[in-house]
């Protein structure tokens, strides 16, 4: 099972690696406006069979208004999940070069320890980009204290 939560349809089929079901949280990526609180599971019917029952009788339902919101969300995932993929990775390219910065993690760097997997299983990296402050605890405070957007 694989969580592509944060990779959305877009960017990773795990089906496709052989997984043999692959989670979404519909509330974040896939509605992309936190409009509604929902789930998809996806597999072959031998998997979901398996797990059928238990999620009929611990009530895992969209309402109709919500599926209604993630259908339409659809539309535009494709886009959306695109300019997350580029955004990240200037971010993270422009944090490389940052010498506050260190650590800086995104799966389409060359630096990352597993880039050549991503890019074999991956149309794009995603919109999460994680760094280290050089400086600790004291340094992070302070970045913190005077971001401005």
């Amino acid at each position: 099972m694989v969580d592509n939560c944060f990779a959305t349809p877009i960017n990773q089929q795990p089906l496709n690696f052989g997984a043999h079901l692959s989670i979404h949280s519909a509330t974040k990526y896939i509605d992309g406006q936190g409009r509604g609180m929902g789930g998809i599971i996806l597999g072959s019917n031998e998997h979901i069979a398996k797990i059928q029952a238990f999620a009929r009788h611990s009530g895992p339902a969209l309402s109709p208004f919500n599926a209604w919101n993630f259908s339409k969300s659809l539309e535009t995932l494709s886009l959306r999940v695109e300019k997350h993929n580029s955004n990240a990775l200037e971010i993270a390219q422009r944090l490389e070069k940052n010498p506050n910065a260190e650590n800086v993690k995104y799966p389409f760097l060359k630096s990352h320890p597993h880039y050549e997997i991503a890019k074999k299983q991956m149309n794009g990296g995603g919109g999460l980009v994680s760094f280290e402050i050089k400086g600790g605890l004291k340094a992070g405070k302070n970045f913190w204290t005077n971001f401005k957007c």
